[in-house]
Protein backbone atom coordinates (compact mmCIF):
# COMPACT_ATOMS: atom_id res chain seq x y z
CA UNK A 1 0.00 0.00 0.00
CA UNK A 2 3.18 2.68 1.37
CA UNK A 3 4.51 1.66 -2.17
CA UNK A 4 1.95 2.00 -4.83
CA UNK A 5 1.15 5.25 -2.96
CA UNK A 6 4.82 6.55 -3.35
CA UNK A 7 4.17 5.15 -6.83
CA UNK A 8 1.63 7.49 -7.96
CA UNK A 9 3.01 10.17 -5.96
CA UNK A 10 5.96 9.95 -8.44
CA UNK A 11 4.72 10.25 -11.71
CA UNK A 12 2.74 13.62 -10.48
CA UNK A 13 5.56 15.27 -9.49
CA UNK A 14 7.76 14.69 -12.79
CA UNK A 15 4.91 15.84 -14.35
CA UNK A 16 5.12 18.94 -12.55
CA UNK A 17 8.88 19.72 -12.88
CA UNK A 18 8.78 18.59 -16.64
CA UNK A 19 6.28 21.62 -17.00
CA UNK A 20 8.72 24.01 -16.02
CA UNK A 21 11.45 22.43 -17.93
CA UNK A 22 9.44 23.23 -21.02
CA UNK A 23 8.81 26.90 -20.09
CA UNK A 24 12.15 27.31 -19.55
CA UNK A 25 13.73 25.67 -22.63
CA UNK A 26 11.04 27.99 -24.69
CA UNK A 27 12.11 31.38 -23.22
CA UNK A 28 15.90 30.67 -23.96
CA UNK A 29 14.60 30.02 -27.86
CA UNK A 30 13.23 32.95 -27.99
CA UNK A 31 16.41 34.57 -26.37
CA UNK A 32 18.66 32.99 -28.92
CA UNK A 33 16.41 33.80 -31.95
CA UNK A 34 16.07 37.67 -30.65
CA UNK A 35 19.72 37.68 -30.25
CA UNK A 36 20.96 36.44 -32.72
CA UNK A 37 17.82 38.78 -35.68
CA UNK A 38 19.49 42.03 -33.04
CA UNK A 39 21.63 44.34 -36.26
CA UNK A 40 24.93 44.68 -35.63
CA UNK A 41 26.86 47.76 -35.05
CA UNK A 42 30.25 48.64 -37.85
CA UNK A 43 33.09 50.53 -36.82
CA UNK A 44 32.33 53.94 -36.55
CA UNK A 45 28.77 53.28 -34.22
CA UNK A 46 26.03 53.06 -36.99
CA UNK A 47 23.47 50.03 -37.41
CA UNK A 48 23.69 47.72 -40.03
CA UNK A 49 20.81 45.34 -40.86
CA UNK A 50 21.46 41.79 -40.54
CA UNK A 51 22.06 39.74 -43.73
CA UNK A 52 18.60 37.36 -42.47
CA UNK A 53 16.45 39.93 -42.89
CA UNK A 54 13.43 39.38 -44.84
CA UNK A 55 12.58 41.57 -48.43
CA UNK A 56 9.04 42.73 -46.30
CA UNK A 57 11.07 43.98 -43.30
CA UNK A 58 13.66 45.52 -46.04
CA UNK A 59 10.81 47.39 -47.81
CA UNK A 60 9.24 48.31 -44.60
CA UNK A 61 12.80 50.56 -43.78
CA UNK A 62 13.25 51.82 -47.14
CA UNK A 63 9.70 53.90 -46.89
CA UNK A 64 10.09 54.83 -43.57
CA UNK A 65 13.74 56.80 -44.17
CA UNK A 66 12.04 58.08 -47.43
CA UNK A 67 9.15 59.67 -45.05
CA UNK A 68 12.08 60.67 -42.49
CA UNK A 69 14.12 62.11 -45.04
CA UNK A 70 11.00 63.68 -46.29
CA UNK A 71 9.87 64.76 -43.13
CA UNK A 72 13.80 67.05 -42.60
CA UNK A 73 12.89 68.28 -45.94
CA UNK A 74 9.98 70.06 -44.69
CA UNK A 75 11.53 72.01 -41.79
CA UNK A 76 12.93 73.75 -44.70
CA UNK A 77 10.05 74.29 -46.87
CA UNK A 78 10.25 78.52 -47.67
CA UNK A 79 8.78 80.61 -49.23
CA UNK A 80 8.98 81.55 -53.05
CA UNK A 81 10.45 84.98 -52.73
CA UNK A 82 10.68 85.27 -56.90
CA UNK A 83 7.27 84.19 -57.79
CA UNK A 84 3.92 85.98 -57.38
CA UNK A 85 0.22 85.19 -56.48
CA UNK A 86 -2.79 87.37 -57.94
CA UNK A 87 -4.80 88.99 -55.29
CA UNK A 88 -8.65 89.06 -55.79
CA UNK A 89 -7.98 92.57 -57.31
CA UNK A 90 -6.03 90.92 -60.64
CA UNK A 91 -2.92 92.91 -58.82
CA UNK A 92 0.45 90.72 -58.96
CA UNK A 93 1.51 89.78 -55.05
CA UNK A 94 4.14 88.55 -53.35
CA UNK A 95 5.07 86.43 -50.31
CA UNK A 96 5.72 89.88 -48.67
CA UNK A 97 2.71 91.57 -49.17
CA UNK A 98 0.91 88.48 -47.95
CA UNK A 99 3.35 88.31 -44.49
CA UNK A 100 1.92 92.92 -44.46
CA UNK A 101 -1.39 91.65 -44.43
CA UNK A 102 -2.02 88.85 -41.88
CA UNK A 103 -0.45 90.83 -39.48
CA UNK A 104 -2.49 93.49 -39.68
CA UNK A 105 -5.63 91.51 -40.03
CA UNK A 106 -7.47 90.92 -36.59
CA UNK A 107 -10.34 88.42 -38.11
CA UNK A 108 -8.54 85.88 -40.10
CA UNK A 109 -10.15 86.34 -42.47
CA UNK A 110 -6.86 87.00 -44.88
CA UNK A 111 -5.67 83.33 -43.67
CA UNK A 112 -9.35 82.13 -44.93
CA UNK A 113 -8.91 83.91 -48.00
CA UNK A 114 -5.09 83.00 -48.88
CA UNK A 115 -3.61 79.97 -47.20
CA UNK A 116 -6.27 78.09 -46.13
CA UNK A 117 -8.47 75.05 -47.51
CA UNK A 118 -11.89 75.38 -47.61
CA UNK A 119 -13.53 72.10 -47.96
CA UNK A 120 -15.18 72.16 -51.53
CA UNK A 121 -13.00 74.93 -53.15
CA UNK A 122 -9.66 75.47 -54.67
CA UNK A 123 -6.59 76.22 -52.25
CA UNK A 124 -5.59 80.07 -53.49
CA UNK A 125 -2.34 79.97 -55.35
CA UNK A 126 -0.94 81.73 -52.33
CA UNK A 127 -0.90 78.73 -50.16
CA UNK A 128 1.46 77.22 -52.50
CA UNK A 129 3.64 80.00 -53.20
CA UNK A 130 4.13 81.42 -49.94
CA UNK A 131 3.81 77.82 -47.94
CA UNK A 132 5.46 79.33 -44.22
CA UNK A 133 3.75 82.75 -44.08
CA UNK A 134 1.22 80.74 -44.37
CA UNK A 135 2.70 77.91 -41.96
CA UNK A 136 2.15 75.40 -44.69
CA UNK A 137 4.11 72.30 -45.64
CA UNK A 138 5.29 72.14 -49.29
CA UNK A 139 3.49 69.56 -51.36
CA UNK A 140 6.32 68.06 -52.78
CA UNK A 141 7.63 67.22 -49.82
CA UNK A 142 4.74 65.41 -48.49
CA UNK A 143 4.19 61.88 -47.76
CA UNK A 144 1.95 61.49 -50.75
CA UNK A 145 3.37 63.90 -53.35
CA UNK A 146 0.24 64.46 -55.57
CA UNK A 147 -1.23 67.86 -57.04
CA UNK A 148 -3.28 70.62 -55.42
CA UNK A 149 -5.89 72.22 -56.41
CA UNK A 150 -4.90 75.59 -56.77
CA UNK A 151 -5.34 77.24 -59.84
CA UNK A 152 -1.97 78.48 -61.88
CA UNK A 153 -3.58 81.07 -64.22
CA UNK A 154 -5.87 82.13 -66.67
CA UNK A 155 -6.67 82.01 -70.43
CA UNK A 156 -9.64 83.64 -72.67
CA UNK A 157 -12.81 82.93 -71.22
CA UNK A 158 -11.59 83.06 -67.93
CA UNK A 159 -10.70 78.80 -68.45
CA UNK A 160 -9.04 77.84 -65.08
CA UNK A 161 -5.53 76.68 -65.54
CA UNK A 162 -5.70 73.05 -63.91
CA UNK A 163 -3.03 70.59 -63.25
CA UNK A 164 -4.64 68.15 -65.02
CA UNK A 165 -5.10 71.01 -67.94
CA UNK A 166 -1.19 71.30 -67.78
CA UNK A 167 -0.20 67.47 -68.47
CA UNK A 168 -2.52 67.15 -71.88
CA UNK A 169 0.25 69.14 -73.74
CA UNK A 170 4.07 69.32 -73.81
CA UNK A 171 3.94 72.73 -74.53
CA UNK A 172 2.59 73.28 -71.30
CA UNK A 173 4.40 71.33 -69.54
CA UNK A 174 7.47 73.16 -70.76
CA UNK A 175 5.44 76.60 -70.04
CA UNK A 176 4.61 75.89 -66.21
CA UNK A 177 6.89 73.34 -64.98
CA UNK A 178 11.11 74.35 -64.72
CA UNK A 179 13.61 71.90 -66.11
CA UNK A 180 16.09 72.50 -63.98
CA UNK A 181 15.86 70.84 -60.17
CA UNK A 182 14.14 71.90 -57.53
CA UNK A 183 10.98 73.74 -56.85
CA UNK A 184 11.16 77.55 -59.14
CA UNK A 185 7.81 78.24 -60.69
CA UNK A 186 3.89 78.22 -59.99
CA UNK A 187 3.80 75.51 -61.67
CA UNK A 188 6.04 73.35 -59.64
CA UNK A 189 4.48 74.39 -56.21
CA UNK A 190 0.89 74.00 -57.27
CA UNK A 191 1.27 70.80 -59.37
CA UNK A 192 4.53 68.59 -58.30
CA UNK A 193 3.10 65.46 -59.64
CA UNK A 194 2.59 66.22 -62.68
CA UNK A 195 5.69 68.59 -63.46
CA UNK A 196 8.37 65.60 -61.53
CA UNK A 197 8.98 67.64 -58.52
CA UNK A 198 8.14 64.96 -56.07
CA UNK A 199 10.72 64.90 -53.41
CA UNK A 200 12.11 68.50 -54.39
CA UNK A 201 12.05 71.86 -52.41
CA UNK A 202 11.89 75.26 -53.21
CA UNK A 203 14.78 76.78 -54.50
CA UNK A 204 16.51 79.70 -52.27
CA UNK A 205 16.88 83.15 -54.49
CA UNK A 206 20.33 83.80 -54.85
CA UNK A 207 22.20 86.52 -52.85
CA UNK A 208 24.67 88.18 -54.50
CA UNK A 209 27.54 89.26 -52.33
CA UNK A 210 29.64 91.98 -54.02
CA UNK A 211 33.41 90.97 -53.86
CA UNK A 212 35.12 93.38 -51.27
CA UNK A 213 37.07 96.02 -53.53
CA UNK A 214 40.74 96.49 -52.27
CA UNK A 215 41.29 100.60 -51.16
CA UNK A 216 43.11 102.60 -53.55
CA UNK A 217 46.55 103.88 -52.66
CA UNK A 218 46.73 107.10 -51.99
CA UNK A 219 49.60 108.94 -53.46
CA UNK A 220 52.14 110.83 -51.21
CA UNK A 221 51.50 114.43 -51.18
CA UNK A 222 54.42 115.84 -52.47
CA UNK A 223 55.87 118.84 -50.94
CA UNK A 224 56.02 121.96 -52.48
CA UNK A 225 59.78 123.37 -53.60
CA UNK A 226 61.58 125.70 -51.31
CA UNK A 227 60.88 128.62 -53.56
CA UNK A 228 64.13 130.26 -54.68
CA UNK A 229 64.61 134.17 -54.11
CA UNK A 230 64.44 135.28 -58.25
CA UNK A 231 67.26 137.00 -59.81
CA UNK A 232 64.99 139.43 -61.37
CA UNK A 233 62.19 141.48 -60.26
CA UNK A 234 58.70 140.00 -61.62
CA UNK A 235 57.28 141.03 -64.65
CA UNK A 236 53.80 142.99 -63.77
CA UNK A 237 50.77 141.08 -65.32
CA UNK A 238 49.33 141.67 -68.72
CA UNK A 239 46.36 144.42 -68.28
CA UNK A 240 42.84 142.05 -69.46
CA UNK A 241 41.01 143.12 -72.76
CA UNK A 242 38.07 144.61 -72.24
CA UNK A 243 35.00 142.36 -72.50
CA UNK A 244 32.18 143.51 -74.69
CA UNK A 245 29.23 144.42 -73.35
CA UNK A 246 26.47 141.45 -72.68
CA UNK A 247 23.22 140.83 -75.40
CA UNK A 248 20.07 141.90 -73.28
CA UNK A 249 17.24 139.08 -72.68
CA UNK A 250 14.10 139.31 -74.20
CA UNK A 251 11.44 138.00 -72.24
CA UNK A 252 9.13 136.02 -74.34
CA UNK A 253 6.19 136.61 -71.83
CA UNK A 254 6.96 140.23 -71.59
CA UNK A 255 3.58 141.84 -72.47
CA UNK A 256 4.80 143.76 -75.77
CA UNK A 257 6.62 140.91 -76.90
CA UNK A 258 8.47 141.85 -79.59
CA UNK A 259 6.53 143.40 -82.27
CA UNK A 260 9.28 142.74 -84.95
CA UNK A 261 8.20 139.26 -84.98
CA UNK A 262 4.60 138.28 -85.97
CA UNK A 263 4.14 134.83 -84.58
CA UNK A 264 1.24 132.73 -83.37
CA UNK A 265 1.93 129.70 -81.38
CA UNK A 266 -0.45 127.78 -79.46
CA UNK A 267 0.82 125.06 -77.33
CA UNK A 268 -1.70 122.43 -75.63
CA UNK A 269 -1.96 120.04 -73.10
CA UNK A 270 -4.49 117.36 -72.00
CA UNK A 271 -4.60 115.70 -68.72
CA UNK A 272 -7.05 113.54 -66.90
CA UNK A 273 -7.09 112.60 -62.60
CA UNK A 274 -9.81 112.18 -60.22
CA UNK A 275 -10.52 114.91 -58.33
CA UNK A 276 -8.32 113.87 -55.04
CA UNK A 277 -5.09 113.68 -58.00
CA UNK A 278 -5.01 110.02 -58.74
CA UNK A 279 -3.76 110.08 -62.43
CA UNK A 280 -6.58 108.20 -64.64
CA UNK A 281 -3.88 105.83 -65.99
CA UNK A 282 -3.22 104.62 -62.09
CA UNK A 283 -6.85 104.22 -60.81
CA UNK A 284 -6.64 100.91 -59.39
CA UNK A 285 -10.31 98.73 -58.97
CA UNK A 286 -10.73 97.08 -55.72
CA UNK A 287 -13.86 95.78 -56.62
CA UNK A 288 -13.46 91.97 -55.08
CA UNK A 289 -15.38 91.62 -52.21
CA UNK A 290 -13.07 90.57 -49.27
CA UNK A 291 -15.57 90.23 -46.31
CA UNK A 292 -19.15 89.65 -45.79
CA UNK A 293 -20.46 93.39 -46.31
CA UNK A 294 -22.67 95.55 -43.50
CA UNK A 295 -24.53 97.50 -46.53
CA UNK A 296 -25.59 96.87 -49.65
CA UNK A 297 -26.84 99.53 -52.27
CA UNK A 298 -28.88 98.34 -55.44
CA UNK A 299 -30.55 100.19 -58.03
CA UNK A 300 -34.35 98.13 -59.29
CA UNK A 301 -33.89 98.55 -63.45
CA UNK A 302 -36.25 95.64 -64.01
CA UNK A 303 -34.05 93.32 -66.36
CA UNK A 304 -35.13 89.72 -66.56
CA UNK A 305 -33.35 86.59 -64.48
CA UNK A 306 -31.16 85.71 -67.84
CA UNK A 307 -29.81 89.40 -68.05
CA UNK A 308 -27.82 89.00 -64.73
CA UNK A 309 -24.14 89.39 -64.92
CA UNK A 310 -22.54 88.81 -61.92
CA UNK A 311 -19.27 86.06 -60.80
CA UNK A 312 -21.54 83.61 -58.84
CA UNK A 313 -22.02 81.81 -62.05
CA UNK A 314 -24.02 78.30 -60.67
CA UNK A 315 -24.37 79.82 -56.86
CA UNK A 316 -26.95 82.95 -57.50
CA UNK A 317 -30.53 81.77 -58.47
CA UNK A 318 -32.87 83.24 -59.80
CA UNK A 319 -36.20 82.15 -60.61
CA UNK A 320 -39.36 84.04 -62.91
CA UNK A 321 -43.25 83.54 -62.93
CA UNK A 322 -46.29 85.09 -63.85
CA UNK A 323 -44.22 86.65 -67.01
CA UNK A 324 -41.26 87.60 -64.56
CA UNK A 325 -40.43 91.76 -64.70
CA UNK A 326 -42.37 92.32 -68.16
CA UNK A 327 -44.62 95.22 -67.40
CA UNK A 328 -43.19 95.45 -63.30
CA UNK A 329 -42.59 98.99 -63.68
CA UNK A 330 -43.27 99.29 -59.66
CA UNK A 331 -42.79 96.41 -57.29
CA UNK A 332 -42.76 95.38 -54.07
CA UNK A 333 -39.32 93.84 -52.76
CA UNK A 334 -38.70 92.28 -49.79
CA UNK A 335 -34.97 90.85 -48.55
CA UNK A 336 -34.70 88.03 -45.66
CA UNK A 337 -31.72 86.51 -44.75
CA UNK A 338 -30.62 82.96 -43.33
CA UNK A 339 -29.51 82.03 -40.19
CA UNK A 340 -26.60 79.80 -40.28
CA UNK A 341 -28.19 77.01 -38.67
CA UNK A 342 -30.89 77.35 -41.69
CA UNK A 343 -34.14 77.86 -38.85
CA UNK A 344 -35.07 80.93 -38.56
CA UNK A 345 -35.18 84.20 -41.38
CA UNK A 346 -34.84 87.69 -40.95
CA UNK A 347 -36.32 90.32 -42.48
CA UNK A 348 -34.08 93.00 -43.39
CA UNK A 349 -36.25 95.24 -46.33
CA UNK A 350 -40.42 95.43 -46.81
CA UNK A 351 -40.81 98.45 -49.64
CA UNK A 352 -42.33 99.39 -52.88
CA UNK A 353 -39.81 100.84 -55.28
CA UNK A 354 -40.09 101.70 -59.14
CA UNK A 355 -37.71 101.70 -62.03
CA UNK A 356 -34.54 103.52 -61.37
CA UNK A 357 -34.80 103.55 -57.56
CA UNK A 358 -32.09 103.04 -55.36
CA UNK A 359 -32.30 101.02 -52.01
CA UNK A 360 -30.39 100.15 -48.76
CA UNK A 361 -30.12 96.35 -47.57
CA UNK A 362 -28.57 97.02 -44.00
CA UNK A 363 -27.55 94.19 -41.33
CA UNK A 364 -28.45 94.03 -38.03
CA UNK A 365 -26.10 93.46 -35.03
CA UNK A 366 -29.10 92.87 -32.75
CA UNK A 367 -29.10 89.39 -34.35
CA UNK A 368 -27.13 86.58 -32.88
CA UNK A 369 -25.27 85.00 -35.46
CA UNK A 370 -23.89 88.84 -36.77
CA UNK A 371 -23.01 90.74 -33.66
CA UNK A 372 -20.67 93.11 -35.55
CA UNK A 373 -23.50 94.17 -37.62
CA UNK A 374 -22.73 92.35 -41.06
CA UNK A 375 -25.57 90.89 -43.07
CA UNK A 376 -26.13 87.12 -43.14
CA UNK A 377 -24.42 84.65 -45.60
CA UNK A 378 -27.33 84.17 -48.08
CA UNK A 379 -30.45 86.59 -48.69
CA UNK A 380 -33.61 85.63 -50.21
CA UNK A 381 -34.67 88.38 -52.61
CA UNK A 382 -38.61 88.57 -53.61
CA UNK A 383 -40.41 90.89 -55.87
CA UNK A 384 -43.77 91.14 -56.12
CA UNK A 385 -47.13 92.56 -58.48
CA UNK A 386 -49.63 94.67 -57.48
CA UNK A 387 -51.66 91.57 -56.55
CA UNK A 388 -49.01 89.84 -53.75
CA UNK A 389 -48.29 87.55 -57.00
CA UNK A 390 -44.01 86.16 -56.23
CA UNK A 391 -43.06 87.10 -60.16
CA UNK A 392 -38.98 86.93 -58.83
CA UNK A 393 -37.46 85.15 -56.28
CA UNK A 394 -33.63 85.47 -55.97
CA UNK A 395 -30.68 83.63 -53.77
CA UNK A 396 -27.74 85.95 -53.30
CA UNK A 397 -24.35 84.57 -51.94
CA UNK A 398 -22.44 86.97 -49.08
CA UNK A 399 -19.95 84.97 -47.89
CA UNK A 400 -16.81 86.80 -49.94
CA UNK A 401 -14.58 84.32 -48.52
CA UNK A 402 -16.30 81.41 -50.94
CA UNK A 403 -18.03 83.32 -53.32
CA UNK A 404 -17.37 86.20 -55.74
CA UNK A 405 -19.04 89.43 -55.34
CA UNK A 406 -18.16 92.90 -56.80
CA UNK A 407 -20.03 96.02 -57.24
CA UNK A 408 -21.20 96.57 -60.59
CA UNK A 409 -22.75 93.10 -60.26
CA UNK A 410 -26.19 92.87 -61.95
CA UNK A 411 -28.39 90.13 -59.96
CA UNK A 412 -31.48 89.83 -62.16
CA UNK A 413 -33.51 92.82 -61.84
CA UNK A 414 -31.32 94.36 -59.00
CA UNK A 415 -27.53 96.28 -59.97
CA UNK A 416 -25.40 96.17 -56.67
CA UNK A 417 -24.46 99.85 -56.50
CA UNK A 418 -21.60 99.40 -53.63
CA UNK A 419 -21.35 97.94 -50.71
CA UNK A 420 -19.78 98.36 -46.93
CA UNK A 421 -17.35 96.45 -44.53
CA UNK A 422 -15.04 96.93 -42.05
CA UNK A 423 -12.03 95.24 -44.08
CA UNK A 424 -12.61 97.72 -47.18
CA UNK A 425 -14.98 100.61 -46.29
CA UNK A 426 -17.14 101.75 -48.98
CA UNK A 427 -16.45 100.40 -52.27
CA UNK A 428 -18.33 102.41 -54.87
CA UNK A 429 -18.90 101.18 -58.30
CA UNK A 430 -18.58 104.83 -59.72
CA UNK A 431 -15.80 107.01 -59.56
CA UNK A 432 -15.23 110.65 -60.94
CA UNK A 433 -12.86 111.91 -63.04
CA UNK A 434 -11.46 115.14 -64.44
CA UNK A 435 -10.23 116.08 -67.77
CA UNK A 436 -8.45 119.39 -67.97
CA UNK A 437 -7.80 121.09 -71.59
CA UNK A 438 -5.19 123.73 -71.20
CA UNK A 439 -3.87 126.28 -73.79
CA UNK A 440 -1.06 128.25 -73.33
CA UNK A 441 -0.37 131.19 -75.57
CA UNK A 442 3.57 130.61 -76.36
CA UNK A 443 3.80 133.42 -79.21
CA UNK A 444 4.98 137.06 -79.46
CA UNK A 445 1.38 138.94 -79.51
CA UNK A 446 -2.31 137.94 -77.97
CA UNK A 447 -4.36 135.64 -79.58
CA UNK A 448 -8.27 134.97 -80.18
CA UNK A 449 -9.10 131.28 -79.91
CA UNK A 450 -11.72 130.36 -82.69
CA UNK A 451 -12.14 126.55 -82.30
CA UNK A 452 -11.70 124.55 -79.35
CA UNK A 453 -13.59 121.48 -79.53
CA UNK A 454 -13.14 117.90 -77.91
CA UNK A 455 -13.66 114.21 -78.86
CA UNK A 456 -14.79 111.88 -75.95
CA UNK A 457 -15.16 108.61 -76.35
CA UNK A 458 -16.34 108.99 -79.69
CA UNK A 459 -18.76 111.58 -79.09
CA UNK A 460 -17.31 115.19 -80.13
CA UNK A 461 -18.32 118.16 -78.20
CA UNK A 462 -16.84 122.24 -78.56
CA UNK A 463 -15.85 123.54 -75.22
CA UNK A 464 -15.97 127.41 -76.33
CA UNK A 465 -18.90 127.79 -74.27
CA UNK A 466 -17.33 126.87 -71.01
CA UNK A 467 -13.97 128.30 -71.75
CA UNK A 468 -15.58 131.68 -71.28
CA UNK A 469 -17.72 130.47 -68.32
CA UNK A 470 -14.76 128.61 -66.27
CA UNK A 471 -12.54 131.61 -67.26
CA UNK A 472 -14.16 135.20 -67.15
CA UNK A 473 -11.26 137.26 -67.12
CA UNK A 474 -10.62 135.81 -70.98
CA UNK A 475 -12.37 139.01 -73.48
CA UNK A 476 -14.33 137.09 -76.10
CA UNK A 477 -11.68 134.06 -75.49
CA UNK A 478 -8.50 135.83 -76.29
CA UNK A 479 -5.76 134.83 -74.94
CA UNK A 480 -2.51 137.05 -73.77
CA UNK A 481 0.77 136.22 -74.16
CA UNK A 482 2.34 133.39 -72.14
CA UNK A 483 -1.04 133.33 -70.82
CA UNK A 484 -2.64 130.04 -69.50
CA UNK A 485 -6.21 128.91 -69.45
CA UNK A 486 -7.86 125.74 -68.86
CA UNK A 487 -11.27 123.98 -69.22
CA UNK A 488 -11.92 120.91 -67.08
CA UNK A 489 -14.67 118.94 -67.65
CA UNK A 490 -15.88 116.26 -65.48
CA UNK A 491 -17.54 112.80 -66.15
CA UNK A 492 -18.11 109.19 -63.92
CA UNK A 493 -16.89 105.82 -65.31
CA UNK A 494 -17.34 102.83 -64.04
CA UNK A 495 -15.02 100.16 -63.05
CA UNK A 496 -16.97 97.16 -63.07
CA UNK A 497 -16.06 96.43 -66.30
CA UNK A 498 -12.38 96.92 -67.90
CA UNK A 499 -12.36 99.10 -70.52
CA UNK A 500 -10.44 102.03 -72.23
CA UNK A 501 -11.43 105.89 -72.60
CA UNK A 502 -9.58 108.41 -74.81
CA UNK A 503 -10.38 111.82 -75.56
CA UNK A 504 -8.72 114.26 -77.69
CA UNK A 505 -8.77 118.25 -78.23
CA UNK A 506 -8.21 120.50 -81.37
CA UNK A 507 -7.43 124.27 -81.21
CA UNK A 508 -7.49 126.65 -83.42
CA UNK A 509 -6.30 130.42 -82.45
CA UNK A 510 -5.60 133.70 -84.69
CA UNK A 511 -3.05 136.35 -83.58
CA UNK A 512 -3.50 140.20 -83.64
CA UNK A 513 -1.65 140.49 -87.12
CA UNK A 514 -4.57 137.64 -88.26
CA UNK A 515 -1.98 134.89 -88.64
CA UNK A 516 -3.69 131.16 -87.61
CA UNK A 517 -2.20 128.80 -85.38
CA UNK A 518 -3.45 125.77 -83.42
CA UNK A 519 -2.75 122.39 -81.59
CA UNK A 520 -3.92 119.53 -80.55
CA UNK A 521 -3.66 116.69 -77.61
CA UNK A 522 -4.83 113.26 -76.74
CA UNK A 523 -5.51 110.90 -73.74
CA UNK A 524 -6.41 107.38 -73.34
CA UNK A 525 -6.69 105.25 -70.52
CA UNK A 526 -7.27 101.63 -69.33
CA UNK A 527 -9.29 101.39 -66.27
CA UNK A 528 -11.69 99.06 -64.43
CA UNK A 529 -11.55 94.87 -63.05
CA UNK A 530 -10.09 92.57 -65.10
Amino acid sequence: MMKMKRMGVLPQKNKHNGGYRLVFASCCLYLLVAFTSMPTVDADGSSLRSRNVSSNEQTIDVMAADANTRRSLQADCIDMTTTTFTDGNSVKRDCTWLADRIKEDTTNAVMDTYCNQIPGYRLHLAAVVCPATCGRSCPALADNCKDTSAIVGRVALKKRKKCSWIAKSERRLAKYCSTEAGIRSRGDAACPKTCGKCGQSIVKAAVVTPSPVPPTPKPPTPRPPTPKPPTNPPTPPPTPRPTTAPTELVDPCAESGNPSLQSCQVSTSLRCATPDGIPCDQITSTMKCQQRPKRLRFRYQGAQCYLGNNDQDREFKCYSAFSGTDGLKSTRITVLGKSDDGRTQHLYLNKNVNIGDEFDVWGASYLPDTPNGELRKELTILLQDSGNKIRVSMLLQLDCTRYDLAYGNRFGALDLLYYDNELQGRVPTNVKIEYKYGITNSGNNGAKLTKLDTTRHGKSESLIFDLGVQNPRSSQNGIGVCEDLAVVKAETINLAQRRKYSTTMAVSAENSASLPCGGSASFSFTAGDN
